[in-house]
């Protein structure tokens, strides 16, 4: 089963709105790329012993620091 993205979703929930308009596609872009970017940093973090720092990465990274 194909699992829903929260950009999709969110295309889905926004009836009417043309899911090829450019900022739809530029957001799907750039979740890919966030997504992919975690499952990268997942798998290296698991081979150096770096587990349950998810919540520090996502404050450093999106809240500029914040704690």
């Amino acid at each position: 089963m194909k699992k829903e993205t929260a950009i999709e979703w969110l295309i889905s929930e926004l009836n009417g709105y043309d899911e090829d308009c450019e900022i739809f596609q530029k957001a799907k872009a750039m979740e890919r790329w966030q997504i992919e970017q975690a499952y990268d940093r997942g798998h290296h973090d698991c081979f150096h012993g770096r587990h349950g720092k998810h919540k520090e990465y996502y404050n450093e990274t999106y809240k500029g620091g914040e704690q």
